[in-house]
């Protein structure tokens, strides 16, 4: 609804969830040796050079933010080294 005031509890749930996809990115980028932070659910500097990493990997343009389609081609080859991500396996028709 325009205009909705949008509740605390609610910006909580989605930050949660933000800050879960950001850790499983950022562990999928340490299962490719991309990424040697802290699994810390904040997309920061070492996270975005991570990703710019992968996407060079890709021959694809380095902007630090993962397309849908990166984001599965990340956790795809990941999953070669082991990792596995719950959320991921709603793409797996996609393959």
């Amino acid at each position: 609804t325009p205009g909705r005031t949008v509740t605390d509890n609610q910006k909580k749930f989605v930050s949660s969830k933000v800050n879960e996809d950001v850790k499983d990115i950022q562990s999928a980028l340490r299962a490719l040796k991309l990424y040697k932070g802290k699994i810390d659910g904040d997309f920061g500097p070492g996270t975005r050079a991570g990703v710019k990493e992968f996407q060079r990997s890709l021959g694809e343009a380095e902007i630090g933010a993962l397309t849908a389609k990166q984001r599965h081609r990340l956790f795809l080859q990941a999953e070669d080294k082991g990792f596995f991500v719950f959320q991921h396996a709603a793409f797996a028709d996609s393959r």
